[in-house]
């Protein structure tokens, strides 16, 4: 669904858009858990939440109706991105983790969600053997986003339409483009740039599993086989359908920003 479904709306409504049914599963898990402790209350009579199709739909919703709010990932954005969004969209929520999926690769919060019968024996022991290379996957993922690697072949901007969208080409606006290019790609720059950016994540370990790993792959490359190993097979979606029914604590972290929809 691309298009927030306004009609789905009770009378007394709000609605929450969030970037897919991962999320709406694991944000009414939420939602579900902070009411059992008094966070808020019938929850259910006043959002509705609905799955839209990445985060860029999330922000045209915004503009359909004040009674919309929106929920997506943090990813990789820096504050100042996160608070430039912000800024142009007073009802969008951003994750404190990078991912939604961050809620379910640290030991202590899957190991709560397991029932006591099925604890993983040495689950932070096998975890924690991944840490170094999504630690390292991190930093450069933090680093080619803020080198805006992921624009680099997009758009009229990009490689190559920025050239040959050019209205006079001569040799100088071809190396000014060229060099600009370059400076964004350059090696020993980049390296330079990753390797303060691993030390920043080393230094602060216990931010490991919050901020400093793409939860979103980490879930499905190694918590998800970890889990498959010492039960039966089953896909991802059966696994975080599993993982957070009945989930009985709603983390601290995210308390505040789910406070803000149902109290609104």
């Amino acid at each position: 669904m691309s298009k927030f479904k306004l009609e789905l709306l009770g009378r007394l409504q709000r609605g929450l858009a969030v970037e897919g049914e991962t999320d709406k599963i694991i944000v009414e898990a939420f939602l579900n858990a902070g009411e059992k402790v008094g966070h808020w209350v019938d929850w259910r009579s006043l959002v509705s939440i609905q799955a839209l199709e990445g985060s860029n739909n999330i922000l045209k919703a915004l503009k359909q109706d004040s009674r919309i709010w929106g929920l997506i990932d943090r990813d990789w954005r820096t504050d100042q991105e996160v608070q430039a969004l912000q800024n142009d969209h007073s009802r969008l929520l951003i994750l404190p983790r990078k991912t939604i999926e961050n809620y379910a690769i640290a030991p202590d919060e899957l190991n709560a969600m397991l029932p006591s019968a099925k604890k993983i024996p040495k689950l932070s022991e096998r975890l924690e053997t991944h840490l170094d290379r999504w630690i390292r996957h991190g930093a450069l993922s933090q680093t080619l986003h803020e080198r805006h690697a992921h624009d680099f072949c997009r758009g009229d901007e990009g490689y190559p339409k920025a050239l040959l969208n050019l209205p006079n080409i001569d040799e100088p606006a071809i190396v000014a483009q060229v060099q600009t290019w370059y400076a964004q790609l350059e090696p020993t720059s980049m390296l330079g740039f990753y390797r303060e950016t691993l030390n920043q994540f080393s230094a602060n370990p216990q931010q490991h599993y919050t901020h400093h790993i793409d939860g979103k792959l980490f879930f499905k490359e190694v918590t998800l086989k970890i889990l498959n190993e010492a039960f039966a097979q089953k896909k991802e979606a059966a696994w975080v359908e599993d993982l957070f029914t009945g989930l009985s604590r709603c983390p601290q972290d995210i308390i505040p920003i789910l406070a803000r929809v149902v109290t609104a």
